[in-house]
């Protein structure tokens, strides 16, 4: 993707003919927000026909800078660069009304005035100021169709399809943030729009999840399972996920799970190019990173990457560990080190990657897999050791089914099956965790001080 000048775009509008198409393209997924940084962004959405689309972009409420995106494409795929440190940013995506017709440029609203083509905002009026992490008012956004997101239709022969607002990352002189982590939510049921509806109240700096956005992995169920129940939050902070092993189909473990992933998951979401995507990666925000591994070798994922002591996921983990000079390091996975659930814990994987975390002082990790809530002691070496252990947290309950504990450890400090989110504060040395069930009721805090 590029930016291009208005010029430019108005000579690449009004030659906009196609004929292939008998309507206006419309938003049939998205936008969704992945891979941020301080300085980037990645917009993703998918439209209902092949087109052209447009975005428009800057400081709040400024969005006077322009991208075009990949043409004729139903699904587009945007990456912002040049954004400012930890500042509110809006943008605005635009589409053709009838794309059997001429368009131009979509109205600008921004300090400069006059576009370079010499007209102000495309001939159309500018939009009202919004809200940082709103959309416009409903009375001035109306349906252009059945399903469609709010919209406002532009002269010119665009409409403005979508507007909303994102806040970029700290830099490490700021050491403080805000996320939410949940997991094992892919399943489209009633207690999934719950969790989901509780989580809208906030605004995070960004969301993690621990595996298993999808109940078979196929791309087909997404919107049901996963975008639709976060559309709202999806447009405004960051998802970052890690992979379950039902991400990877019903044939995970077998010849014919292969290229699953490729097919159903890698085209349809973007993460921070550190390792090797989708699998593993980190990224930072203020004075943490995060670490998001491939753990489903494990679980007999036949096309996962192995995490095997002398493995490339492996060497890549110990190296970067040993680099990072962040105050907090989190380590985000699907299956389990400690659990007491349904699925208990992988001992082989316990035994590979318990001693890296131990020897490189990772202050917590969160898991998933088994549907339920736990929270564990400190744990070293399979007991609980309050002066150099590690807390293990399974954050599973996002809204497939529940599981019930399989045995009462004396390590496991508290074990809940509801549905659940947790919700996590970091001011420079100090950690708070709250974590709320669907109801919105506080069910378990944890509070770490470095």
């Amino acid at each position: 993707m590029r930016k291009i000048s208005m010029a430019a775009f108005l000579l690449l509008a009004l030659s906009f003919k196609p004929s292939a198409f008998l309507h206006g393209a419309v938003l049939a997924r998205g936008p969704y927000l992945e891979n941020m940084s301080s300085e980037m962004v990645t917009i993703r959405f998918r439209l209902d026909t092949s087109t052209s689309a447009w975005i428009t972009y800057g400081a709040w409420p400024d969005c006077e800078r322009f991208m075009t995106t990949a043409p004729f494409a139903a699904e587009q795929k945007t990456t912002l660069f040049g954004l400012l440190e930890d500042t509110t940013h809006c943008y605005r995506i635009y589409l053709p009304v009838d794309i059997n017709t001429a368009v131009t440029p979509p109205p600008i609203s921004g300090p400069e005035g006059p576009d370079e083509a010499g007209q102000a905002g495309g001939g159309a009026t500018s939009s009202p100021a919004l809200e940082p992490g709103g959309t416009m008012p409903a009375a001035q956004t109306p349906d252009l169709s059945p399903g469609q997101k709010p919209a406002t239709e532009v002269s010119g022969g665009v409409y403005k399809a979508f507007e909303g607002t994102f806040r970029t990352f700290r830099g490490e002189d700021k050491p403080y943030l805000d996320f939410l982590a949940f997991g094992d939510s892919g399943s489209g049921s009633e207690e999934q729009l719950e969790v989901a509806a509780q989580m809208d109240k906030f605004t995070p700096d960004f969301v993690v999840h621990t595996g298993d956005i999808l109940e078979t992995g196929l791309d087909s169920y997404a919107d049901g399972q996963y975008f639709t129940p976060y559309a709202k939050m999806l447009s405004r902070v960051p998802f970052f996920l890690a992979l379950g092993n039902h991400d990877y189909g019903r044939d995970l473990k077998k010849e014919s799970g292969k290229g699953f992933i490729k097919a159903n998951y890698q085209p349809f979401h973007s993460v921070p190019l550190t390792g090797l995507p989708p699998h593993y990666y980190f990224f930072d925000d203020g004075n943490a990173r995060f670490f998001v591994l491939d753990t489903n070798k494990f679980y007999g994922a036949r096309f996962a990457p192995s995490l095997e002591p002398g493995s490339k996921q492996y060497k890549w983990l110990d190296y970067f560990l040993s680099k990072t000079k962040k105050t907090w390091k989190f380590i985000i996975l699907h299956e389990p080190l400690y659990s007491t659930g349904a699925h208990t814990l992988l001992e082989p994987e316990r035994a590979a990657l318990e001693p890296l975390f131990l020897k490189y002082k990772v202050d917590l990790v969160l898991q998933g897999h088994d549907h339920d809530y736990e929270r564990t002691k400190p744990m070293k070496e399979g007991l609980a050791d309050d002066s150099s252990g590690i807390v293990y947290l399974t954050l599973a309950g996002g809204g497939s089914p529940l599981y019930f504990q399989r045995n009462n450890a004396d390590w496991s400090d508290k074990f809940l099956p509801v549905y659940h989110f947790a919700y996590f504060e970091i001011r420079d040395k100090n950690l708070k965790m709250t974590v709320y069930n669907k109801e919105g009721s506080v069910i378990d805090t944890l509070e770490m001080q470095k």
